[in-house]
Order: C-alpha cells, then structure tokens, then sequence
C-alpha cells in the first residue's frame, strides 16, 4: 500500500479535475491533437494540524474535497489552430449537351456511267480494187468527142459508128454523127442520123433543132421552121431557137412574125451578153427595112 501525503493528495486531485475539464471543452479535432502542455503552479495550501493525531480506524475515510483554490490561474499554452486542409472544392464541369449538329444532306453521287470500252475497230482488209476494165462504147464516145473538137470529124464519125455497133439503141451516138455529118455538108447522111435521134428520144429540143437546120441547107424551109417550132415548145426560154425561127420567118416573108420573134430573143438575152443583143438588133432593123418601115429601122 503506497500512502499518499496530504499535499501530494491535493496536487493530484486539482490536476485531475484540470485535466478532466480541459479534455471535456477541447474542440474534436478532424485529427489527433498533441495533448496541450499543462503548467500547473505550485501553491502552498497551509494545513493546521489537528492538536490531536486522530487514530484512523481501519474503515477508509472518504477524501475530503479540497477547497478551491481563490488565485488559481492557469494559462494554458492554446493549443496550435489546426488549419484544416480545405480539399478543393471539385468543380464540376458540365458535360456540354451535344449541340444538335445538322447533318448535311448528302449529296447523291450520281452513278458512275460505265464508259464501254469500245471494241477494238476491225481494220477490214480491203480487197484491192479491181481495176475497171473500160467500156469499150465510152472509149469510143470519148474519142469521137475529142476528133470533134479537134476538127477532124472523119475520125469522130467512125468512133461514133464504133459506138453505136455496141449501142444501136443510145439516141445521142446518132446526133453527134449527125454534127459531124453536118459539118463535112453531108447533109443527107446528117438528115438520117437526126431522125433516127428523134425516132429514139422524141423530149430533146437540140434534136429537132439540129434537124431543122439540116432542112434549111436542103431548102426546105417549111420543115425547118416545123421543127423550130417544136423545138421551142419544148424550151421556150431558149433566146437561141427564137432567133433561128426569126430567120426562116423572115426568109418566107413573115415579117411580123420575124419581128415577133426577134423582140422576144431580144428579151431573153442576158444584159451581160455583148455578142448576142447587138447581132438581135442588127437582124430586126433588117426586117423593118425589109418590110418598109425605115424609121424603125434607123432606130
């Protein structure tokens, strides 16, 4: 058993109840606070001695509370101000509405056109072309042409007669000999070639007129001017058979109608024609002379 002495008994107690009274009114800390350092001060409490020692029974007295102390002052060191370690404050960052984004419209890529390959061109192979064995009838008219113009119509008539052994039926092989025939003054071989051109092809205005002059040469101006007249039924704007038919008229002493047929030829001509207007004025004033009237002659 320790026994404790009067003093000692006080000292502790009085730090107790401190300590007690500390420990209630402290603040609770997030954390362990480091207990505070308590300077007590020594205070000496005067005890007075009871006169007579008390004989203290073996019954255990109960510790008599101790008077308070009048000039207790404690000052206690604070304790350090725990700053408490504000965690920041977590900011929210909105998560951003999707923002209707338009879609755009897309555009149709139109398909492809699939571009054929062409089909590789086949060269054809082109067959030599034969050489044209020549028409034995053309060779002859070609050549019969060509004496005509060279003057030599002997040669252009056996051509000719070549040709038409090949083609009895070809109306033109018959008046072209019949040219010929005309200027070699064969006028009855001429006649015969211009008939049988007629006989052939009766729409040809040059075969009637070539056999018109044919009968004029032969003095048969009757026929001739037959065969004028045909002539330009067939072609009335020819100023040429106008001017033929003026001169048979004039030689069977038509005048009138000689004079007709010269203003009519006169008409037809074209003004560019140097040749044919002054040979037409010629041939009426002429015939005015003929028939009298001399004035219109002069004129």
């Amino acid at each position: 058993m320790i026994f404790l002495s009067e003093r000692n008994l006080n000292v502790t107690a009085m730090a107790f109840l401190l300590w007690s009274v500390i420990a209630c009114s402290a603040p609770q800390q997030a954390e362990i606070e480091p207990t505070p350092q308590i300077i007590i001060k020594e205070v000496v409490v005067t005890v007075t001695p009871s006169p007579t020692p008390i004989r203290r029974s073996p019954t255990v007295t109960p510790i008599p509370i101790p008077t308070p102390i009048p000039t207790f002052t404690s000052t206690p060191t604070p304790p350090p101000t725990a700053t408490p370690t504000i965690m920041p404050t977590a900011t929210l960052t909105p998560k951003p509405i999707p923002t209707a984004t338009t879609v755009p419209t897309p555009t149709l890529t139109p398909n492809p056109t699939a571009t054929p390959t062409p089909a590789p061109t086949a060269t054809p192979t082109v067959p030599p072309t034969p050489t044209a064995t020549p028409d034995p009838k053309q060779i002859h008219l070609s050549q019969a042409e060509q004496h005509y113009i060279s003057k030599e119509y002997t040669k252009a008539i056996e051509n000719l007669t070549k040709a038409i052994e090949l083609d009895p039926e070809n109306a033109t092989s018959y008046h072209n000999r019949g040219l010929s025939y005309y200027k070699l003054e064969q006028f009855v071989d001429a006649l015969g070639d211009f008939n049988k051109a007629i006989e052939l092809d009766v729409s040809d205005w040059k075969h009637y007129f070539e056999r018109g002059k044919v009968y004029h040469k032969l003095t048969k101006n009757s026929l001739a001017l037959a065969d004028f007249n045909e002539a330009i039924r067939l072609d009335r704007d020819n100023h040429v058979l106008y001017f033929y038919r003026a001169y048979f008229h004039d030689a069977l002493g038509n005048y009138e109608l000689a004079i007709q047929d010269q203003t009519q030829a006169l008409d037809l001509i074209p003004d560019n024609d140097t040749t044919g207007k002054p040979y037409m004025y010629n041939n009426r004033a002429i015939t005015y002379w003929n028939m009298g009237e001399y004035s219109k002659a002069l004129d």
